[in-house]
């Protein structure tokens, strides 16, 4: 059945069907809509060094409560929902042709405790641009040169964005966050200052993409980026602990702890080696035995 979707997609035939598959997640099935071609690489989604970690929180027993910063066409949330469906999860999104098809896969697979909101997440209430160059773009950014000349050809829309504690605390009334997660293409700096109060109170392990520069154009800018982020990190008595993955991607081999960001020019290598964890240190004693720390 991919494979004739596949089949569909390169001919350019799928965007006139409007059909769902089921599909395994986790030993959970699960219903994959696919709308005029949204949501075919839900199909392909596998166990990931993700999964690992949401699983290391599942054995806990305590509840979970999950804020996913750039939830695209919901792959975070088809991890943590096929691991652990009566976590709390809440989303932001800010591209609308991902909320629309995030929103028909909560309601195909009936997920509750499930909210996504149709915004960017930054440091302040303002709008902004949204580049990206396909309507579900996992590449889609609100940072303009980023990735030089990368969208010159895409699309641009503006969008709304909010920060982290003016959703979290006075509209959403969080009263406990036990993973941030964070993949929004280079705007993380903006989202965790906009996020310091809620941090700050709930200390949440946060997982958080930190990608490398594109060019050497923009080498000594995100040198600049890398610094600040550091720099609010140890403010919010965080450590930086890189993610190292297994071959296939499929678990944490280790996570090692850093002082800085390597700055470097991105290559098909890079990629592996751009997710962490930021945790409190005083959080670090009783996360160590769940997520096998070693300093």
């Amino acid at each position: 059945m991919i494979f004739l979707y596949k089949l569909l997609n390169k001919l350019n035939l799928l965007q006139y069907f409007n059909t769902t598959s089921r599909v395994s997640i986790n030993n959970l099935k699960v219903n994959i809509p696919i709308i005029k071609g949204l949501g075919l690489h839900n199909l392909n989604h596998k166990s990931s060094w993700l999964d690992y970690i949401i699983s290391s929180f599942k054995q806990t027993n305590q509840s979970i409560v999950i804020l996913d910063i750039g939830v695209n066409i919901g792959q975070t949330l088809l991890s943590i929902k096929s691991l652990n469906p009566d976590c709390k999860y809440v989303g932001f999104e800010p591209n609308p042709n991902c909320v629309y098809y995030v929103n028909k896969l909560i309601k195909a697979n009936k997920f509750y405790n499930t909210t996504i909101l149709p915004i960017a997440i930054s440091d302040k209430i303002e709008v902004l641009d949204l580049y990206f160059n396909n309507e579900t773009d996992s590449t889609a950014t609100i940072r303009e040169h980023f990735r030089p000349n990368h969208y010159d050809h895409g699309f641009k829309e503006q969008i709304i964005a909010f920060d982290l504690d003016t959703l979290a605390i006075d509209l959403l009334k969080m009263d406990c966050i036990t993973i941030l997660k964070i993949d929004i293409e280079g705007a993380e700096l903006f989202a965790l200052l906009g996020a310091k109060k809620i941090i700050e109170t709930y200390k949440p392990v946060i997982i958080c993409e930190v990608l490398d520069t594109h060019s050497s154009k923009t080498l000594d800018n995100h040198k600049n980026h890398l610094k600040s982020l550091e720099s609010l990190l140890m403010e919010m008595d965080y450590s930086i602990y890189q993610i190292y993955r297994n071959a296939d991607d499929t678990e944490v081999v280790e996570y090692k702890l850093i002082d800085v960001f390597e700055v470097k020019i991105w290559n098909t290598e890079s990629i592996k080696l751009n997710d962490y964890l930021f945790i409190s240190n005083k959080k670090r004693e009783s996360l160590r035995t769940i997520l096998n720390l070693i300093d």
